[in-house]
């Protein structure tokens, strides 16, 4: 009987308590720069360059914004001041300072960008031929010749046992051998 009582005591006690949240502890700890940037038209400047550094804590983030010119920075820590820099070519880069970031805040970062001249300097490029190199050897070789054959042991002379020596070959655990990595 008082074993009776006894878990009905439990029971009711436990239904009565209220249960706790399964996720009491989990909480938002960090803030997110969002943004689109446009040109002077309202069309999108795709893969644009769009970097955040904290200028407290050097720590800094990059990222390309997509197609429509979005682009976002989730995870970031509170506080600040962060610089938001901006570059795409054919247009000025945006530089952005004194940013601060509270608990849970999505900052949103939309900008219109201008248009601007690009001038690309040209680009010398030089090559010379290597000795190293020739059109004649297309890979890793191994050359086991008269004296190497004559001086590694062997069983039962068999061909198989010289091949070993060459580093592409790969006899251990596999039948037959396989040579560069080819399937046998």
């Amino acid at each position: 009987m008082k074993r009776l009582l006894w878990s009905v005591a439990v029971f009711g006690a436990l239904v009565v308590l209220p249960a706790g949240s399964p996720l009491a502890a989990q909480g938002v700890t960090t803030a997110a720069v969002i943004g689109r940037l446009t040109d002077e038209a309202g069309g999108p400047v795709a893969q644009a360059s769009v970097s955040l550094l904290n200028a407290s804590t050097g720590q800094s983030w990059l990222t390309r914004a997509g197609g429509d010119g979005r682009f976002a920075f989730e995870n970031v820590t509170v506080g600040g001041p962060y610089a938001v820099d901006v570059r795409a070519i054919g247009f000025e880069p945006v530089h952005f300072e004194g940013l601060f970031l509270r608990l849970g805040q999505r900052y949103t970062f939309d900008r219109a960008m201008k248009r601007a001249a690009v001038e690309v300097a040209g680009v010398t490029v030089e090559g010379q031929a290597s000795p190293l190199l020739s059109v004649a050897r297309t890979g890793a070789q191994t050359f086991v010749g008269e004296s190497l054959i004559t001086r590694l042991p062997t069983l039962g002379r068999n061909f198989t046992d010289f091949i070993n020596v060459v580093p592409q070959v790969v006899t251990a655990g596999v039948p037959g051998a396989s040579v560069g990595g080819q399937n046998n």
